[in-house]
């Protein structure tokens, strides 16, 4: 037997409001049946009053709106905890969107989706939640003393991160390449202390690894032909 769609039907009048567990939610009893539940805040947004009745339009809109505000707020814990790219949040609102239950993604069409997708990253943005040079600020601040500015320059453009704000966002910062570059060497031949090796392939080894971790070779000759122990 085919499932009927709880927006199939004539317009219904509400006979109950009962407030979820969290007060968070509140459940609407439609001619004296659970029918649906919402965001307590759209309850006023709505205007949604015991005797109001309610076509099956206007249950579309509010299920569509329930939707992006349960969305926008999960997108808020999110950010909360770091800062995230625009294309990470589009990513997470992708996925949120695939693991609704069955039913609920019939009745959100993929122009519904990307409109409700479009208006959290809008609101996001506008109130500067979601930016993408304040990610890139904050990235590069929290990964500066382990990462070089290539390694850095990477991770951001595979989060997507225009280039022009990745450069902007790297010309203002202060990255001391060459003090992190002494700090990594030093780490490395602690590490190379029980093998016998010469200071050349010590010093080979060294030139491998720094350039690995996308530091330039003119930094990396410079502050290991500083070294007491190449000199």
């Amino acid at each position: 037997m085919k499932k009927k769609n709880k927006f199939m039907g004539k317009s219904k009048k509400i006979t109950k409001l009962v407030p979820s567990k969290n007060r968070q939610r509140v459940h609407v009893y439609l001619n004296g049946e659970y029918d649906f539940s919402v965001e307590k805040h759209l309850i006023i947004e709505f205007d949604l009053y015991l005797g109001k009745v309610l076509s099956d339009e206007e249950k579309k809109e509010i299920h569509l709106r329930d939707v992006e505000r349960s969305l926008y707020n999960k997108c808020l814990r999110k950010i909360s905890r770091r800062r995230h790219s625009i294309k990470e949040i589009r990513q997470y609102l992708d996925n949120k969107f695939y693991k609704l239950e069955r039913e609920e993604r019939k009745e959100v069409s993929d122009q519904q989706q990307e409109e409700i997708v479009k208006n959290i990253i809008r609101e996001l943005s506008e109130s500067e939640l979601l930016d993408d040079l304040k990610f890139a600020e904050s990235v590069i601040e929290s990964k500066k003393k382990k990462k070089s500015r290539n390694e850095i320059k990477q991770f951001l453009i595979k989060k997507r991160v225009n280039s022009k704000i990745i450069r902007k966002a790297l010309e203002q910062s202060n990255i001391q390449e060459n003090e992190l570059i002494k700090k990594l060497v030093n780490k490395k031949l602690r590490l190379l202390e029980h093998k016998q090796l010469s200071n050349k392939k010590k010093k080979m080894k060294l030139i491998q690894y720094l350039a690995r971790k996308g530091f330039q070779f003119n930094d990396i000759y410079s502050v290991i032909e500083e070294m007491s122990e190449f000199s």
